[in-house]
């Protein structure tokens, strides 16, 4: 199965969320996964868009 979503709904832990003066907290559909198929679950991240930060530069130009 391939699955589209950011990172924090995919990750396996219980996912926090910082908004003002309250902490959120709920278990994503990653934890949920992870339980399911345990090591069999992986995350292959991506990213579109250039990060200095992560090395990630602009990409080249598109031929048609």
């Amino acid at each position: 199965m391939l699955v589209f979503a950011h990172n924090n709904h995919l990750q396996r832990g219980k996912t926090q969320w910082q908004l003002g003066a309250d902490l959120l907290a709920w278990w994503s559909v990653g934890s949920h996964l992870n339980e399911v198929f345990g090591p069999r679950y992986a995350v292959i991240g991506s990213a579109v868009g250039v990060s200095d930060a992560n090395g990630i530069g602009q990409p080249g130009a598109r031929y048609s």
